[in-house]
């Protein structure tokens, strides 16, 4: 952020749950709002939210949504009673995690204390357009501004606590979701994961939902709607100017920041090393970018940043590890990559996690044209659940010290097995021994870089 706004002149924004330093109190929420010995974080301009936990929990800042929350009256269904933003906010998304068989009756979640106008990605929509409309002008011109400009839309959903509005569930009603893959139903014989809407009385009038894929899904396009609104923002401040049209010379890239397993394998939420848990959509559009083609060697997010600024016209700094991807985005072509020359943008990508009892990471290589996986954890098991067919090959590792540790790891081919069915490191350890020297320094070592050591297979 601050080589596109300090070297590449660019006016730098920023709005939503951005996650760069959580906790943080010394960079301001709001505009113009200074803190002593304030961390810039390299933004002209910015309205920073705390997330959908944060805005209730974390009370010792100044948070933009909480202030719009707090100062906003909604009316219950009795069209009499009438409470804050934040009692409906807190009720319907806070509470709603000891609900009971998804059934939200604490009197003051309805479809009317919980509308979309106070939904926290409806709020950052709103941001959106603030932070847009207040960007610098030119003098004399009300709409167009020489000054390019960035702006980061950090949206808190889909994400858990996955509850939708009245008007967000019912629009996904009647629907038919897939099912969670590999997964068992739940003692009454029904997957929640799915859509618990579907299972109410047809009498009810709809009320704002908590949990399952249809309400997930409502985020998503609830979200997709949002982002439409913004870009026509961004278009009508150019409409004046028919050699402005504001998408021929703008990129625009849709990430997410990790998956959800969503029921697969009877697992929810994140922090796991299957594909459903991090694999993430990333879609650029732009006035250069390739139509309709698909790059499925492997890329991270990790590497937007070197693309903006190589699209922005600036050196990324040596002390930075992002690189590019506007060759791919420029150029790629999926029906001839032989003659495209291709090369992977690197050689392998890599995450993991450190978290409770996860303990784990992983590498993922294309080698000839696939690409596999190799996971890592500590101890035998990974401290973490996974599919039935999940059994490692479990390793103890004696240092030279004469400490010992049990290292575990399995391989995939993440093409062939996105569902991380079928692992292949007993017939593979040749891809194996391939892929240990990428993982970080000391995990999963094997025997010949254990200096004096020795290893053996339980």
């Amino acid at each position: 952020y601050k080589v596109l706004r300090d070297e590449g002149q660019y006016h730098t924004m920023t709005c939503g749950k951005d996650d760069l330093k959580k906790g943080d109190s010394k960079f301001p929420f709001h505009r113009n709002e200074i803190y002593k010995d304030s961390m810039d974080l390299g933004f002209s301009d910015a309205i920073r939210t705390g997330g959908k936990n944060g805005v209730v929990f974390d009370k010792q800042h100044n948070e933009a949504y909480r202030d719009f929350l707090e100062s906003t009256t909604v009316t219950l269904q009795d069209g009499i009673t009438t409470i804050s933003g934040m009692e409906a906010y807190e009720s319907c998304v806070i509470k709603a995690r000891s609900v009971v068989d998804n059934v939200i009756d604490n009197g003051l979640c309805d479809s009317m204390s919980f509308a979309d106008h106070i939904y926290p990605d409806t709020f950052v929509k709103d941001t959106a357009i603030e932070l847009l409309r207040r960007r610098p002008r030119d003098e004399g011109q009300q709409q167009q501004s020489s000054k390019p400009w960035f702006l980061q839309v950090n949206f808190p959903g889909p994400h858990g606590p996955v509850m939708s509005t009245a008007a967000m569930a019912e629009s996904v009603k009647n629907r038919e979701w897939p099912v969670p893959l590999y997964a068992t139903v739940d003692s009454k014989n029904k997957n929640t994961h799915v859509c618990p809407q579907q299972q109410r009385l047809s009498s009810l009038p709809p009320q704002p939902e908590f949990t399952g894929r249809c309400n997930y899904g409502a985020q998503i396009e609830h979200i997709d709607k949002l982002m439409s609104i913004i870009v026509n923002e961004g278009v009508r401040q150019t409409q004046d100017d028919p050699n402005a049209f504001i998408l021929d010379d703008t990129l625009i890239c849709v990430v997410g920041d990790h998956g959800e397993m969503l029921g697969d394998h009877n697992l929810s939420d994140k922090k796991k090393p299957w594909q459903s848990s991090i694999a993430v959509p990333m879609i650029c559009a732009g006035s250069t970018v390739q139509r309709g083609q698909v790059y499925n060697s492997p890329v991270t997010i990790l590497d937007l940043f070197g693309t903006f600024m190589d699209y922005a016209g600036v050196t990324v700094p040596e002390t930075m590890s992002t690189r590019s991807l506007r060759p791919i985005l420029d150029y790629y072509n999926h029906n001839n990559v032989a003659d495209n020359g291709f090369l992977p943008v690197r050689t392998h990508v890599s995450s993991g996690l450190s978290s409770g009892k996860s303990d784990w990471r992983l590498v993922i290589k294309e080698i000839n044209g696939t690409p596999y996986k190799l996971i890592c954890c500590r101890g035998s098991d990974c401290g973490i659940p996974g599919p039935s067919t999940a059994k490692p090959k479990v390793e103890v590792v004696i240092y030279e010290n004469g400490d010992d540790m049990e290292w575990s790891h399995l391989l995939y081919d993440v093409l062939a097995d996105p569902l991380d069915l079928n692992p292949i490191h007993d017939l593979r350890q040749d891809l194996v021994m391939q892929l240990r020297p990428l993982l970080p320094t000391g995990w999963c070592p094997s025997p010949d870089v254990v200096s004096g050591g020795d290893a053996f297979t339980l």
